[in-house]
């Protein structure tokens, strides 16, 4: 089992954010819980990309971005003028997959039941074929280094 799937999910965010972090060459810092949006990339000079982080259990041909988020993320763009992307880590494959809301893609349009709310609350939203986001190892590094939660 990955030590990834151990760990509580604050801690899970910063990860993923140091493993984005790592691919881009951008500085990366999860934002606070009650945030709309997980984290941002950023340089010396602006904001680069804006994003949210969910974690499945399971492996799917297909990922689920509720339109809510989706239309956050593409709004937020308008004040902060970067790249939105919509990331998912996957605890069946340990494997994070990236996908830029600025991309072509093709998607069903489908509704979901939200199963951590309270009651029968639906979310609509995409499902989003495998073929259309970026898969990212997170055992691999460009740089040749692993961080100190992988070792833990």
């Amino acid at each position: 089992m990955s030590r990834i799937s151990n760990i509580n999910n604050s801690a899970r965010e910063e990860y993923i954010v140091s493993v984005l972090s790592r691919e881009t060459g951008l500085e990366g810092k999860v934002t606070p819980d009650l945030a709309v949006f997980d984290f941002l990339l950023f340089d010396d000079r602006d904001y680069r990309i804006i994003g949210e982080i969910k974690t499945r259990t399971d492996f799917y041909q297909e990922w689920f971005v509720a339109d809510h988020k989706i239309d956050w993320l593409l709004k937020a763009n308008e004040t902060f003028r970067c790249t939105p992307w919509f990331v998912i880590y996957c605890l069946e494959d340990k494997m994070i997959y990236r996908l830029n809301l600025y991309d072509d893609y093709e998607y069903e349009s489908v509704t979901r039941t939200n199963r951590y709310s309270t009651g029968n609350q639906t979310d609509k939203g995409r499902d989003i074929p495998l073929k259309y986001w970026e898969r990212i190892d997170p055992n691999s590094s460009p740089n040749g280094g692993i961080t100190s939660i992988q070792i833990k």
